[in-house]
């Protein structure tokens, strides 16, 4: 499933962020994953990466040094076995010497080759955010701005995203700037950490009982922190991402460890944490 918070500004004050971004990673708790790392094939480019069979090497989240930034969110729909990996759709773009734009047309012109997606860019180079959506097919360039995306294309968007979107503005508003680093890094986490559900979104609801959830199991899946045993499946990784005005990246990220049905409260989960700092090679950071 997955959500995106996503703020990109561009002219950041001094002691700003031109990109504040936080994003959770939902997902079967047994699915094999590669720690958030430089690429060995790509040493410019860092993300964790999918290592189920037949998918390896995909990610959700990813981010290159020349300042671009691709992320993958499914949409809760029927996922056809058959289908192409998703999560080479983020991979590619941050590899990619296409445009954002011509890269949008190519996967809208291809996007019956896999399951539902959304698929959201950055260009830090050119300030400028990219969208895509599987079912639309229509590519948008998005201005510099703040956004909250989830799973369900963003004309219709679920409850989660439109009422964390004032929260997530709020944020940048208060703690977007470095002295404030720690309150916008622990705020963004509390946010992907927040465990209400929306028993009013019937868009959710209509989804999941389409797909063969239990009405629990859609409450479930409405919350930005997704949390459902009976399934095994959960938000398993909180990411934020932070790109200050003279390009400097901080990257951290946190995984769910030995997840278990024996542990009904993910708070008592043990998570690792891994933070990764680095500058951008774009000309405009």
């Amino acid at each position: 499933m997955c959500i995106l918070f996503l703020h990109l500004d561009d002219s950041p004050p001094p002691d700003g962020y031109k990109l504040i971004l936080a994003n959770n990673r939902d997902e079967g708790w047994d699915r094999p994953t590669k720690p958030m790392a430089f690429w060995d094939s790509k040493p410019d480019c860092i993300s964790s990466l999918d290592m189920q069979a037949g998918r390896e090497g995909g990610t959700w989240l990813a981010v290159s040094k020349k300042g671009r930034v691709g992320s993958l969110l499914s949409i809760l729909a029927y996922v056809d076995p058959t289908k192409k990996g998703r999560g080479f759709l983020a991979r590619d773009f941050i590899t990619s010497d296409k445009d954002m734009n011509s890269y949008l047309k190519d996967i809208a012109a291809r996007a019956e080759e896999y399951n539902n997606f959304n698929l959201v860019l950055a260009d830090l180079e050119s300030n400028t955010i990219g969208y895509v959506n599987s079912k639309t097919k229509t590519p948008e360039i998005l201005p510099p701005g703040s956004y909250v995306i989830s799973n369900s294309p963003m004309a219709t968007p679920w409850q989660k995203a439109i009422n964390n979107r004032a929260k997530f503005s709020d944020l940048v508003k208060n703690y977007g700037v470095k002295s404030e680093k720690n309150n916008l890094v622990a705020s963004l986490f509390s946010v992907l950490k927040d465990k209400t559900q929306y028993p009013e979104d019937q868009l959710v609801r209509s989804q999941g009982v389409e797909n063969g959830l239990t009405e629990e199991q859609c409450l479930e899946r409405s919350a930005c922190f997704v949390w459902s045993p009976s399934l095994n499946f959960a938000t398993i990784t909180n990411s934020v991402v932070l790109v200050d005005a003279d390009g400097n990246c901080e990257y951290i990220e946190r995984n769910l460890k030995n997840a278990s049905t024996a542990s009904p409260d993910p708070d008592s989960m043990e998570w690792n944490t891994d933070e990764i700092s680095f500058h951008l090679d774009c000309s405009e950071t």
